[in-house]
């Protein structure tokens, strides 16, 4: 994670909330996973906050940029969400992402802004703002599933914003989207001594 600039702290703070139109050409989508853990939710859960405190970190391609690390996330908090060309693992796009043509693309087609809306131990809740490809929502939930075992349960909902969008998310978004879920629960379960023991993402 990364701590935003005054300028981009500015900037996030005049985008607004974007909503699903259920008229618009683009179909409202969603995705679900579901991953178990072999620790109770509790503990689960107090660790995954402390992956997401930070400070300075990486969650695969992308950088989750805030106005503090080392904290919670708290409802009413905007945060951006960059991927990072140059952590794609291809020659050009590492050069490319090191150029400011690379920082303009960053910013203006691989990234999302969003704002918390719902917060707990257990959940929380955020909205995509203005300048994101898409609109909807992201959901994270901890649910016990024994005394010993959880389920860490990611739902995404939305709809794409013009025809670029599409090809970005369906070309990169969704794939890492998926990563950093799995990469977060790697996190926090290796941290409560843990491990995940069935996802319905593939490739974790």
């Amino acid at each position: 994670m990364a701590t935003l600039s005054p300028r981009a702290e500015a900037k996030l703070r005049l985008r607004t909330p974007l909503t699903l139109d259920p008229t618009a050409p683009m179909a409202i989508k969603r995705t679900m996973h579901a991953l178990d853990i072999d620790t109770d939710a509790d503990a689960f859960a107090a660790a995954l906050r402390t992956v997401l405190r930070g400070p300075n970190v990486e969650l695969g391609a992308i950088d989750i940029k805030r106005k503090e690390d080392g904290v919670d996330f708290i409802v009413g908090e905007r945060f951006h969400g960059c991927i990072r060309l140059h952590r794609l693992g291809h020659p050009w796009l590492s050069v490319l992402g090191h150029t400011r043509l690379g920082a303009w693309l960053e910013d203006a087609l691989l990234s999302d802004y969003a704002e918390v809306v719902e917060s707990s131990p257990c959940r929380v809740v955020y909205h995509y703002l203005s300048g994101t490809p898409m609109a909807g929502t992201s959901t994270f939930e901890i649910r016990p599933l024994s005394p010993q075992t959880c389920r860490f349960q990611v739902t995404f909902e939305y709809q794409e914003i013009g025809g670029l969008a599409v090809e970005v998310l369906h070309r990169f978004g969704l794939r890492l989207h998926d990563r950093v879920t799995a990469i977060q629960a790697e996190r926090a379960a290796k941290l409560a001594g843990a491990s995940v023991i069935r996802s319905t993402i593939p490739y974790l």
